[in-house]
């Protein structure tokens, strides 16, 4: 009965999403929104390019010093939005609280009353069955934390480090005149690393919607009936 209302949990917690970012946003974040966004998309994709480009060389047998000059943009490119990204994504929040609080404060309150909604609708399952799913959901974003930062720290972290790693791993061991076997091994385990990089990406959104999902089944038990 338990693994019954479990998987209805599930289904049930899948399809409640947070506040939509446009409702709490503040004057300064909606400056700085799209540029984020398209900062952060643009590392991924100059990185994950340089990757191409390294394989095509070395697949191609193309002239290596034609192709350099690009190699130096595409990196230069990728570290540089990514960590353009981390400024854009970090301002607004440290300017918001400083220097908008009340917008901050009205875009708590209406973040608080959309996830309390959410939490009483989960009040028709069964208490065990919810704390279960709370301890199953849990577990699962701690061993994806734990996969990602397992070195480093948090997933946002990870992932741009991947990609900035990746990126000066092909860039070093670019095909050159004379470049051996090994060097070319190198350069393949620098475009898997900026590969691991994208999927940290990934995976933060997923480690993001999970945590939203749990927080929501602590809102659901702490003020349950039962618990009333």
């Amino acid at each position: 009965m338990i693994d019954a209302d479990l998987d209805a949990i599930l289904d049930a917690l899948h399809h409640k999403k947070p506040l939509r970012i446009e409702e709490t946003e503040s004057r300064i974040e909606k400056v700085f929104k799209k540029p984020a966004k398209y900062l952060l998309w643009s590392s991924v994709t100059f990185a994950l390019a340089l990757g191409l480009l390294a394989i095509c060389v070395w697949a191609f047998d193309l002239s290596p010093n034609y192709w350099a000059s690009t190699a130096v943009f595409l990196i230069v490119a990728s570290v540089g939005t990514g960590v353009l990204w981390m400024i854009a994504d970090l301002l607004p929040t440290l300017i918001g609280i400083y220097f908008y609080k009340d917008d901050f404060h009205k875009a708590r309150k209406l973040t608080v009353i959309h996830d309390l909604q959410h939490a009483r609708d989960l009040h028709q399952f069964d208490i065990a069955a919810l704390r279960l799913t709370d301890q199953w959901l849990s577990l699962r974003i701690e061993r994806m934390r734990l996969y990602l930062g397992l070195i480093i720290g948090g997933a946002d972290k990870v992932a741009l480090l991947g990609l900035i790693l990746g990126a000066w791993g092909i860039w070093t061991n670019f095909p050159g005149g004379g470049i051996t076997l090994e060097q070319y091994g190198y350069v393949a385990f620098s475009a898997f690393i900026v590969g691991l990089g994208g999927g940290g990406v990934l995976a933060n959104v997923v480690i993001k919607e999970l945590s939203y999902q749990r927080d929501l089944l602590s809102l659901a038990l702490s003020t349950a009936p039962s618990n009333a």
